[in-house]
């Protein structure tokens, strides 16, 4: 674990999703409370690229941005693999995947959290807590897991 410190930079696998089809090769990341898997996606947005969730073979992925979970509808799905590190903003794992950038050029990083009965995909910057989309609002989270190169 690095506290507070740089990482080794990893580079991840996207597939553009058409017609709202989840390519077979998607990487599970999480679950809604019901159990329905949910994936990795990132999307152009505001001058970044943003990082967040989908639900198999549908249309719309949700991103936590400016304090909403907003929807956008062309997205890609991240097709990598990788290993899931608990992690806070102080306790950092090496070789986190970078999934997108902020409009400021800040790295994003793919994670995932505990929320509402599932386990949610989100985003989250070096050394800082995670954002995640839930509930129709961006979900500001402490305690979450970080996704690594294997």
């Amino acid at each position: 674990m690095l506290l507070c410190g740089i990482l080794n930079i990893a580079h991840a696998q996207w597939q553009r999703v058409n017609n709202g089809v989840t390519p077979t090769n998607a990487f599970v990341a999480g679950n809604e409370a019901d159990g329905s898997p949910l994936y990795i996606v990132r999307v152009n947005h505001e001058g970044g690229v943003q990082v967040g969730k989908a639900r198999a073979n549908t249309k719309d992925a949700f991103i936590p941005y400016g304090g909403a979970e907003v929807v956008i509808q062309n997205y890609e799905i991240y097709t990598g693999t990788g290993r899931w590190v608990q992690a806070t903003a102080c306790t950092w794992p090496q070789n986190a995947i970078v999934g997108g950038r902020e409009p400021d050029g800040r790295l994003l990083y793919i994670v995932r959290a505990t929320l509402g009965g599932g386990i949610h995909p989100g985003k989250a910057r070096l050394n800082a807590d995670a954002f995640i989309p839930h509930g129709g609002v961006e979900n500001v989270v402490t305690d979450f897991e970080v996704l690594t190169r294997n």
